[in-house]
């Protein structure tokens, strides 16, 4: 939670010290204003720029804000979390019929996971015992020499 306000302030907080010395400029040249048709463009265009610099300021800061497009990789990553109900990442699923499909997914995925990972649990049990048994009997054949 407390990464969250963090990054929350940091957003909140975004472009303000731009923003701040782009109104002094503008004010400073708004002073000094004489009023002819040329300094009236190039005050314009101050305008302008100092708009488009601030716009590009917080398309920056508001990047990471976009929705995430799923990828292979990040696809796979999503499934594992929901099969093994870990739930970790920040891709969610955005459409109803993703959703419904996700938790349909979940809802065969999670027992299936745990059926798995009880087979394998019992699989490396038996082959560990198996390893056992048989260093044991070298072991027993080593000493009988």
């Amino acid at each position: 939670l407390r990464s969250s306000q963090d990054a929350q302030k940091r957003f909140d907080r975004a472009c303000i010290t731009e923003k701040q010395a782009s109104m002094r400029k503008l004010w400073t040249s708004y002073i000094t204003l004489n009023i002819s048709g040329e300094n009236i463009r190039d005050f314009w265009n101050e305008i302008s720029e100092t708009i488009e610099y601030v716009d590009n300021c917080h398309r920056e800061s508001m990047r990471d804000l976009r929705p995430k497009v799923f990828k292979p990789y990040e696809s796979i990553v999503f499934s594992f979390g929901v099969i093994t109900t870990i739930g970790y990442g920040d891709l969610v699923v955005r459409t109803v019929s993703g959703r419904f499909l996700s938790i349909l997914y979940a809802v065969f995925g999670i027992p299936l996971n745990v059926a798995f990972t009880a087979d394998f649990g019992d699989l490396i049990s038996k082959f560990t015992s198996k390893v056992i048994k048989y260093i044991r009997e070298l072991y027993a054949s080593y000493l009988r020499r």
